[in-house]
């Protein structure tokens, strides 16, 4: 592997850290504007989609899923797997499995993120849900 390798692996999994506390402390702002690059389309998993074209459609989105998580017991979140591949120098996928913790008990979810650098920065551009 190279330091760029590294630097960049280490750079999408500091984002993917912070998305998670971001969105256990329910900061929809925070998770727009330092985890996602606009627009990001979404990919759920009953083979529907999402496009958010900018920050104040995303922001919104992210609040109306966390909204419908809460409402199904969700209470918070953590990657309990992560799992980093790097396309190019400016295209990456990562693999993530969260543990939830639920009112009633724990859940696993996972997800696919694609990871875009733009000026130095690696941000996700595209999510779809996958079974875990």
């Amino acid at each position: 592997m190279t330091a760029r390798t590294m630097d960049d692996e280490a750079a999408i999994e500091a984002v993917l850290r912070e998305y998670a506390d971001l969105t256990n402390a329910r900061d929809c702002t925070g998770v727009a504007s330092r985890s996602y690059r606009t627009p990001v389309l979404l990919v759920d998993g009953n083979g529907g989609h999402t496009a958010f074209p900018d920050r104040a459609a995303l922001e919104a989105g992210f609040e109306a899923y966390l909204e419908g998580e809460e409402k199904a017991g969700w209470v918070s979140s953590s990657i309990s797997k992560m799992e980093l591949r790097l396309v190019s120098k400016t295209v990456a996928l990562a693999y993530v499995d969260y543990h939830k913790t639920q009112k009633h008990g724990h859940a696993a979810d996972g997800w696919i993120y694609i990871f875009q650098k733009h000026a130095g920065v690696w941000r996700i551009v595209c999510v779809a849900a996958r079974d875990v």
